[in-house]
Order: structure tokens, then C-alpha cells, then sequence
């Protein structure tokens, strides 16, 4: 039990950062040379696309993994009903008040720049209301579904908190990572045969994106109950991990096939296959060095959830000052990342903190 409560730190810091993260996506966004974000610059560098690049390959599928990890583990304490309960709260409170609030500004914000036009019907109808909070659209369908497996087999939470490792199927950890991607392709290969998968309701529930980011979760939930599997996954050598990535991007770079859907399912494979490397080497890096009880990551920790759901519209409208100013875009970028974390931080520590019913709204608590 104490093996697990300290791999417990290091994933409780590793979700803290992967939130936060997307400060650092979201403002490089607005430098970067494709210019096609909500606002952009017109003086751009192009190692703002390599900084969002490197960032999305990892970042919401290692999300979803702890996700996964949380879900079960959560299970593990509470019956179905007492989950659900503690996790929509979680979720579903910030999201509509964020929505009507954060996002409304935000659309406010846009169409007063001249970036967008938006229309009030479509806004609400199409999901425009939704923005940056996509993925707790996700994790609400992830949790219902996680309860109602857990109600219809009425033991199910009581099981999971007693498995063990010999009692959980056994793979290396070379073939767990060879048949992931696969899974992946597979879901891809869904919309080939004439699955809707770009289908969505009201723009705000999008089936491509709850089945591509599914594995990932299921992938968590394993990872929650396998500890042998955890440990490997946390502990692969980093250099081989890196190898690996890079003789990936090697073989997509020189792969040909006269077939186009072997050649698409080659590429994507081994794209998939880069992001549960990456994923890897997330877990490498902060079970190595980040697993340990913290003061300063117990904050970070409850407050990432207060700098994500307030940084987009703050990335958005002080990104627009900036971009206003003669500053080189580099520079610019990481002023933006910079305030617009401390301004999320303070938020919390002098806002929701305080405040019993601003901690409700914004943080489900």
C-alpha cells in the first residue's frame, strides 16, 4: 500500500503539468507559422510550432492515462453511485459555469478583435460554447460508462481493490506497446467501413474524439490495477524510449507503399506509436523525479484545474495586447506563458481558495 501511495505523487504531479501545459500550447499557438489558432500574430517563429508539436504528441493521451489510473482508483473508495456522484460534480458544475462565463467572454472578446464572427444560434447549437473544455465532455462519458460496468457487476469496485499483479494478466511491456497503436488504426479504420465517425451532437460530444482518446483511458484503468505493468511503463530506460521515437520518425520519413491504405496505416501506426513513447517517457520522467510528497506540487496540483479552465480566455485577450506591441514573437510568447500562469495561479490562491462558493463553481469542491 505504500508503493502505491508514492507512485500516487508522481501522477498526481504529472496531471498537474499536463493541464498547465496547455498555458504553453495555447500561447505558442498564437506564434507559431500556420497562423490558423483563434487570434495569431503576424510576426511568428517557427520554434513556436515545434513547442505545440512536441507538447500535443503527449499531452492529452498521457492526461487520459492518469485519467484512466484515477478513475479506477477512485472506484476503489467509493460504490458506483457515490463515484458518479463526486466525479459529475467535479465536472459538470465548472464546465456550465465556465461555458456561460469564461468561454462567453471569450467569444465577446473575438468578435470585438475582428478574429471571429459568431453567430449566437450556432454558438450555443454547434458547440462553440465548449472551446478548451472538449475533454471533460470526454471524461463524463469515460465516468458513466465506468459506472454503469461497475452497477452491473455489482462487485466490480470491491474486485478491483483486491487484485494484485499475479492476479491481472501478464504481457512484456514491448508487446503491451506494439498492440496499442493498433488499436488505435483499428478505430481509424472505423470510418472506411462506414462508421459515423466524425459524427458529433451539437458540436459538443464528438465521437472521433471519445474513441481516439478511449485507449488511453482503458489504458489507465489496467495501469491501476496491474501494478507490474505500472512499474515497467514508469521505469523503461529512456534511452531506448528516445531510440525508439526516432527510428519511428525514420521509417514514417522513408516509408512506401504502392498500396495508399497499407501506406496510411503504416504512418499511422507508427505515429500512434510515437505518442505511447512519449507517453512512456512522461511517466520515466516524473516517477524519476517528481515521486515524492511536496508541498509546492500539492498546490499545483489543486490548482490546475482553476489555470486551465481560466487561461484561455486571459491567453486570448492578453495575447492580443501583446501581438499589438513591437516585441520579438519569441519573447512575446513566453511573456504570455508567464502572465498568464501567474495571473491563473494568483486566481486561485486569492479567489477560489478563499471563497467557499467561487471553489464550488469553478472547482466542483
Amino acid at each position: 500500500m505504500h508503493e502505491q501511495a508514492n507512485r500516487i505523487y508522481f501522477m498526481d504531479s504529472m496531471r498537474s503539468i499536463l493541464i498547465m501545459l496547455g498555458v504553453v500550447l495555447h500561447s505558442s499557438n498564437i506564434f507559431n507559422t500556420r497562423q490558423g489558432w483563434a487570434i495569431y500574430s503576424n510576426e511568428t517563429t517557427v520554434i513556436a510550432n515545434y513547442i505545440g508539436q512536441a507538447i500535443h504528441v503527449f499531452r492529452m493521451p498521457a492526461f487520459f492515462v492518469v485519467a484512466g489510473f484515477f478513475c479506477v482508483f477512485t472506484l476503489q473508495k467509493y460504490k458506483p453511485k457515490k463515484f458518479l456522484a463526486v466525479r459529475m460534480k467535479r465536472i459538470i458544475i465548472p464546465l456550465v459555469v465556465t461555458a456561460l462565463t469564461l468561454n462567453s467572454l471569450q467569444a465577446i472578446i473575438l468578435v470585438l478583435t475582428g478574429f471571429r464572427e459568431i453567430d449566437i444560434g450556432e454558438y450555443l447549437l454547434d458547440g462553440g460554447w465548449v472551446s478548451h473544455l472538449w475533454f471533460l465532455n470526454n471524461l463524463i462519458i469515460y465516468f458513466l460508462v465506468a459506472a454503469v460496468l461497475a452497477t452491473l457487476f455489482s462487485k466490480y469496485h470491491g474486485v478491483i481493490g483486491k487484485l494484485r499483479p499475479n492476479q491481472s494478466l501478464s504481457l512484456p511491456l514491448i508487446v503491451v506497446m506494439g498492440m496499442m497503436p493498433i488499436v488505435s488504426v483499428v478505430i481509424l479504420g472505423l470510418n472506411k467501413i462506414g462508421f459515423p465517425l466524425y459524427s458529433g451532437i451539437l458540436g459538443v460530444f464528438s465521437t472521433f474524439s471519445t474513441l481516439i482518446y478511449l485507449p488511453y483511458f482503458v489504458f489507465g484503468c489496467v495501469l491501476a490495477v496491474n501494478s507490474n505493468l505500472l512499474h515497467k511503463f514508469s521505469t523503461i530506460n529512456p534511452i531506448l524510449i528516445l531510440a525508439a521515437i526516432i527510428s519511428s520518425v525514420m521509417i514514417m520519413k522513408n516509408a512506401s507503399f504502392d498500396s495508399e491504405i497499407i501506406h496510411k496505416s503504416v504512418l499511422s501506426y507508427f505515429e500512434y506509436l510515437i505518442v505511447w513513447l512519449s507517453i512512456s517517457l512522461c511517466f520515466y520522467v516524473f516517477y524519476r523525479f517528481f515521486n515524492a510528497p511536496s508541498e509546492k506540487w500539492r498546490f499545483l496540483s489543486d490548482a490546475s484545474y482553476t489555470v486551465y479552465l481560466f487561461h484561455h480566455v486571459l491567453v486570448i485577450g492578453i495575447g492580443f495586447l501583446l501581438i499589438q506591441l513591437e516585441i520579438p514573437p519569441l519573447l512575446n510568447m513566453f511573456a504570455l506563458i508567464l502572465i498568464t500562469s501567474m495571473i491563473t495561479l494568483f486566481i486561485h490562491k486569492h479567489v477560489i481558495l478563499k471563497s467557499s462558493f467561487a471553489r464550488l463553481l469553478f472547482n466542483g469542491k
